[in-house]
């Protein structure tokens, strides 16, 4: 699977809508940390990267 779709499949979720209303995120900025997740090769879950944001 290739990381547009990835984070295109995160974006549709429903934990991804609540920290985006949490954090004030637009869609564009929410795919833009996204992208820094799955590009940023730590083996952590990404409501752990997106806690440290």
């Amino acid at each position: 699977m290739n990381s547009s779709r990835v984070i295109k499949n995160y974006l549709k979720g429903l934990f991804m809508k609540r920290v985006m209303a949490d954090k004030g995120w637009t869609k564009e900025e929410a795919a833009r940390h996204l992208e820094n997740f799955v590009n940023c090769g730590k083996q952590i879950s990404v409501s752990q990267y997106l806690k440290d944001l």
